[in-house]
């Protein structure tokens, strides 16, 4: 819609050469908080599974998620690495009720903030 611009967009449009097709190029501009890791962990469990625990906000409040990766996002982890992880985490943050039949609770939730906090976590 014009007028309406997405996340990360710049106010500036540039326009192509075509200008009859209406088409405009968008520049975005990464956020910091989508270029570093300081929101999630890698872990593995003894069973081999990997888990992400993210910390997540909604409104004024913040919680962690521990969710362990389904295939899919086993394969895009083996393909894309770090990547396909910064943007499961935003997702798992951004839209947390999609992930919460997911959340991983109990005693597998509790070692992983244990682990986390300790400063052991790896920062795959």
């Amino acid at each position: 819609m014009p007028g309406q611009g997405l996340p990360g967009e710049t106010s500036a449009r540039f326009y192509c050469e075509t200008k009859g097709t209406g088409m405009t190029p968008i520049t975005i501009i990464p956020q910091p908080h989508h270029l570093s890791q300081g929101r999630w962990n890698l872990l593995r469990d003894n069973d081999g599974a990997l888990y992400l625990l993210v910390q997540c906000e909604a409104s004024f409040v913040s919680f962690e998620r521990l969710v362990m990766l389904d295939e899919i996002e086993l394969e895009d982890y083996r393909g894309l690495g770090w990547l396909s992880l910064q943007h499961l985490a935003s997702r798992i943050s951004y839209f947390a009720t999609q992930y919460a039949d997911r959340s991983v609770t109990g005693e597998r939730l509790q070692r992983a903030l244990e682990v986390t906090r300790s400063g052991s976590a790896n920062d795959s």
